[in-house]
């Protein structure tokens, strides 16, 4: 199991925004007015950021943080939206209050950001991906399946040119 935990930087940098991430909730939180709800609300998007940033450091597996960082970038953007379950009661008085009318700028930044850490993540799965999957196809030599630079040049149909010659 330790030949697949793969932390690299690009974990670190992940997981580090994450962290960043939560630290921006405890700031909205103590920044702007809330209910006690949506108090008890910021608290559990807080703790789920540091509980997704430290599995990802521990695991090097970035699929949790990644859609962590995608419910939370959706929940963000419903909240300012007012839509059924999601920030009515904010919505509704924006206009009132100017500081509600800020938060809502914060919360689609903070929107903007979990989608950014959301693409990151599914980069970082991709590339892990293709790093795996050749390392595992250079390494099966009695399987069936095989890499294509380990087939002999005639079970490999030659591809047309895309380019035609003599222009």
């Amino acid at each position: 199991m330790a030949a697949e935990t793969r932390r690299t930087a690009g974990t670190w940098v992940l997981a580090g925004g994450a962290a960043a991430l939560a630290a921006a909730h405890v700031l909205m939180l103590l920044a702007l007015p809330h209910s006690p709800g949506w108090v008890i609300a910021l608290g559990v998007m807080t703790l789920w950021c540091l509980k997704c940033s430290v599995d990802a450091l521990r695991t090097g597996q970035l699929l949790g943080l990644l859609l962590m960082s995608a419910a939370m970038g959706i929940a963000h953007v419903v909240m300012v939206l007012g839509l059924p379950l999601g920030h009515a009661g904010h919505a509704a008085h924006a206009a009132a209050s100017g500081g509600h009318a800020d938060g809502h700028l914060w919360m689609l930044v903070i929107a903007l950001a979990e989608f950014t850490l959301m693409f990151g993540c599914a980069l970082g799965i991709s590339a892990g991906r293709r790093v795996r999957g050749s390392t595992a196809a250079r390494n099966a030599a009695g399987c069936a399946v095989a890499h294509r630079s380990t087939r002999s040049a005639r079970a490999v149909p030659a591809a047309a040119p895309l380019v035609p010659s003599g222009s």
